[in-house]
Order: C-alpha cells, then sequence, then structure tokens
C-alpha cells in the first residue's frame, strides 16, 4: 500500500489521520522531522499530506474546491499519473504517499478505488457532529495571528475572503461586514465567531447527508465521533487496514491531539 487518499471534509481530523499512519509506518516520524503538535491541535503539516494540493495550486494553479466531478478528474489524474513527491516533504520521498482532500461524494471515491495501488480512508460526519467539525476548522485554519501565517498555507486575505462568503451564504451580513473590514482573525468578536460556527455548522449537516460509498476491499471507512471517543478503536482499524502495529510515540501522539481539540467555551474564547 504505497498510496493513500484520506478523504474528509474540512475539520474531520484528516491530516490527524495522515499524521497516524506516517506513526504507524515509523514511530519517529515527528522526531525526525522537528515537528510537534501546536497548541491548537492543527495537524495540517505534520503528517506531509498536502503534495497533491502543492501540485495542484502552486504548479497547476488549479483550485478543485468545492468538490465538483471535474475536480475530481483532476485529481484522479494526478494520482494516477502524475509523480507527486517533488510536491512533497523530500524527508518522505521514500516513504507512502499520503493525502487529504475534502472530497467524499461517493462517485468520487468510486473513481479514486479504480486507480492502482491507492487506497482510501473516509470519514464520515453527522449532523450532530457538525458543531464539533466547524469549531475544529475555524479554530485550526483561520483564526491566525501574523507569526502564524509564516506556516500557513492561506494568507489573512484569503482566509477574510472564504469567511465572509461563507457568513454572506449563510445571510449573516453583519458579521461578513465585520470580517472584510478586519484587520486581524484574532479577538474576533464572540458574536462573530458563533455566526462563523453556525454557518459552517450548517455546510458540515449538508455534506453529513452525503450517503456512504459501497464497501470495498480498499476502502477504510472511519466515523469522526470515534476518533475523539474510540481510540482503541480507531487505532485497531487502521493498523489492521494498513498492515501496521501500534507503538507508544503514536499512543502519546494521539491523547496529546485529544487534550487540544478546542471547546465551544475555548473557541469563543480564544
Amino acid at each position: 500500500m504505497n498510496n493513500i487518499l484520506i478523504c474528509a471534509d474540512g475539520g474531520a481530523s484528516g491530516n490527524f489521520i495522515g499524521t497516524l499512519i506516517r506513526l504507524f509506518k515509523n514511530k519517529n516520524h515527528l522526531r525526525r522531522l522537528g515537528f510537534k503538535l501546536p497548541d491548537n491541535g492543527c495537524c495540517d503539516t505534520l503528517g506531509g499530506t498536502g503534495s497533491i494540493m502543492e501540485y495542484m495550486v502552486n504548479h497547476r494553479g488549479v483550485d478543485i474546491y468545492p468538490e465538483k466531478t471535474q475536480g475530481a478528474d483532476i485529481i484522479y489524474t494526478a494520482l494516477s499519473s502524475v509523480d507527486l513527491y517533488p510536491y512533497g516533504l523530500k524527508e518522505l520521498a521514500n516513504d507512502v504517499q499520503i493525502n487529504v482532500i475534502h472530497y467524499t461524494e461517493p462517485m468520487n471515491i468510486n473513481k479514486f478505488l479504480t486507480i492502482d495501488n491507492l487506497s482510501v480512508i473516509l470519514i464520515k460526519t453527522k449532523a450532530e457532529d457538525a458543531d464539533q467539525v466547524a469549531i475544529n476548522k475555524l479554530h485550526k485554519n483561520f483564526f491566525i495571528t501574523n507569526k502564524d501565517l509564516a506556516v500557513s498555507l492561506k494568507t489573512l486575505d484569503y482566509s477574510k475572503k472564504i469567511l465572509a462568503d461563507q457568513l454572506i451564504a449563510n445571510r449573516f451580513n453583519h458579521s461578513a461586514e465585520y470580517i472584510e473590514a478586519a484587520d486581524t482573525l484574532v479577538n474576533l468578536p464572540k458574536q462573530v465567531r458563533l455566526d462563523l460556527m453556525t454557518s459552517w455548522a450548517r455546510h458540515v449537516r449538508r455534506r453529513s447527508a452525503i450517503p456512504s460509498p459501497d464497501s470495498h476491499p480498499k476502502l477504510l471507512t472511519l466515523d469522526f465521533n470515534d476518533i475523539a471517543n474510540q481510540r482503541d478503536m480507531i487505532i485497531d482499524k487502521i493498523g489492521k487496514f494498513i498492515g501496521c502495529s501500534s507503538n507508544d510515540n503514536l499512543l502519546q501522539f494521539y491523547n496529546e491531539y485529544l487534550s487540544k481539540q478546542p471547546t465551544l467555551e475555548s473557541y469563543l474564547n480564544c
């Protein structure tokens, strides 16, 4: 299994699962790269799971979001015919290729599964997960300081546009105007944060209604809620799927990740 595609909506712990797989494969993964989990619990850069996005955005100038058939076709071509290793971390050039994308439609999952030597891990959300997924997405990806911008894949202007567009689409126009005029996304008013959470959660609920694909020997489906509440079961499922055993470093990282996940209180007051 040399190519793993993790399909999960933003905020649903896709990059965390990617990092776990790295630790299954090499218990010293984080240490050898000098990585550590930041205080906000964001794993975006820890697992080396962004080579396909680096290829799409910075090499080809292609935007694959929101999820669409044309985007799935582009992803399929890249995964099946492009050497993506040069677009990832050079230290991982001889390791398994892992990528995370926000695609969960059954038609697209089935298409990806036809690629030789590629397996898919799908993270499913339910309607009751929506608030937590929204908080994860917002807290880890957008509420960034100038220091964080140096290691973020997003710029302040890009983040403001994404947030304002999301608010406008859900008719939170006053908060959208506040975001558009803001010179920082740190210390936003609580009402703006609440509107952002409510707005993003609506998007998550719509996405959670997407049906699951049929079972497939190269497909592992995980429930988002289980990642937070059923650690041992998740570790067991992933280990069996990729043919690896757990280790102390993996368990330590998993526990640290759980301890740093934002709550509603921490989100509203960060």
